[in-house]
């Protein structure tokens, strides 16, 4: 290595960023055992303002109490939501019993068109077709792509729907 090489690690390593670094670790390696032992006791007093302090010891008891009408809530709030997820689960095992009883000679196809030919909906979404006619969402969206006489559509949710292609 030149001369000059040598020269700006030099420079480099009593720049003040490096040096700091080298005192902070020099000073932590030598005090470590009294640093430990500061930090245990928990009498560290932090003060801000004129009369107005807080010890680390005061402010973990003080976070507890604040924290445990809070946790309460929550639990109090988990307990209502397994009841209505439990609620929930009975109300879709009857849905899903349900059926609607089919028109008399009429196969799921048509009853969809009789469906969409009611002229109080333009558009009729893909979940309601499938209560009318008994079916799943997915049974009912193949039968609708099935008849070239529907269009198929999304609203502004996203959820499927569809009308008759001649409305």
């Amino acid at each position: 290595m030149t001369e000059e090489t040598l020269r700006k690690i030099l420079l480099k390593l009593l720049d003040w960023p490096f040096l700091f670094t080298i005192l902070l670790v020099g000073f932590a390696w030598r005090f470590r055992a009294e640093v430990r032992a500061l930090l245990s006791r928990g009498d560290i007093r932090i003060a801000w303002g004129e009369g107005r302090s807080i010890e680390l010891r005061e402010l973990s008891e003080s976070l507890d109490k604040d924290l445990q009408p809070i946790q309460d809530e929550l639990d109090g709030l988990r307990q209502e939501v397994e009841s209505l997820r439990a609620a929930l689960g009975a109300r879709q095992t009857d849905l899903m019993s349900f059926s609607v009883p089919a028109e008399e000679g009429l196969d799921a196809a048509e009853r969809m068109r009789n469906a969409l030919a009611d002229e109080s909906y333009r558009w009729r979404s893909l979940s309601r077709l499938a209560q009318i006619v008994g079916l799943t969402e997915e049974e009912t969206l193949i039968e609708l792509r099935k008849d070239p006489q529907v269009v198929l559509g999304a609203d502004k949710q996203g959820r499927r729907i569809a009308r008759l292609a001649n409305r």
